[in-house]
């Protein structure tokens, strides 16, 4: 696993690949202090024009890191943003469909459509186009949490909840 310099990413102790009647991926990080940004967006919480910016800088920052171990999280999301209070600070979780820009895959190469979260997850993404996966794949995802703490809503699936319609909305962004 990489080391990731940036104070906004908790440590990552020990990951493994198990094989047993089916493989599966586990991480053991640091435990950090706060909430989901999920939770905040659902019990509407108001996200200042401070706390959206201090959000957009430390996210940017981490991507940019990222970029710099060509590493791409893919999975940015609020369910995996701890978002503390207290000491106003945002980290960025759950790094288990990470990938290395460098590597083939860490995940099933013949699947149509790639692991991902429906909304936040960039068209090339979804569709599994991983030579088009980089860091502005984290950067769209990075943007739809932006706009969902300023209006309050993903503005891919505001009015639906079907993917295909999410996957429609998606691909119409310019």
């Amino acid at each position: 696993m990489y080391r990731l310099s940036s104070q906004n990413v908790p440590i990552i102790f020990e990951s493994n690949i198990e094989q047993e009647s089916t493989e599966y991926f586990w991480i053991i990080e640091e435990f950090i202090e706060g909430s989901t940004l999920r939770f905040f967006l659902n019990n509407d919480y108001n996200f200042d024009t401070r706390k959206i910016i201090s959000f957009l800088e430390t996210f940017l920052n981490i991507a940019i890191e990222l970029e710099s171990k060509k590493l791409v999280h893919r999975d940015i999301k609020p369910e995996n943003i701890i978002y503390n209070r207290s000491l106003d600070k945002y980290w960025l979780l759950d790094f288990g469909l990470a990938r290395h820009l460098d590597l083939e895959s860490i995940t099933q190469t013949n699947l149509a459509f790639a692991l991902c979260t429906w909304g936040y997850a960039a068209s090339e993404q979804f569709r599994n186009l991983k030579q088009q996966i980089n860091i502005r794949t984290d950067l769209f995802s990075i943007g739809v949490v932006a706009f969902e703490m300023v209006t309050g809503y993903n503005p891919f699936i505001k009015d639906t909840r079907d993917v295909l319609q999410v996957i429609k909305n998606i691909e119409r962004v310019p």
